[in-house]
């Protein structure tokens, strides 16, 4: 299960990574559409809730199986502030 979480914190660091790029790219307002960087940080934390749920089951279902939500809790909390930072600037 180390190679899960391995996995999921090596996501969330590209999803990171990723949105800094597309922030820094194309800027955070533009036009009538959102920006890139707003989107990509939603679906970082659909992708982050989703892993929640697969945590829980795994919880659930597996008896050797250690909760490890923290990686989930701090990915949700940076893409949100995020988020929040790119609505504010955009007002």
């Amino acid at each position: 299960m180390d190679i899960y979480r391995i996995f999921k914190s090596l996501l969330y660091l590209f999803g990171l990574c990723f949105t800094i790029y597309l922030i820094i790219e194309y800027g955070i307002s533009g036009g009538h559409a959102p920006p890139v960087g707003f989107v990509v940080s939603i679906v970082f934390v659909l992708i982050a809730f989703f892993f929640m749920i697969i945590d829980i089951l795994f919880k659930k279902y597996l008896i050797n199986y250690t909760l490890h939500l923290k990686t989930n809790v701090i990915s949700i909390f940076i893409n949100l502030i995020i988020i929040i930072s790119i609505l504010l600037i955009a007002l």
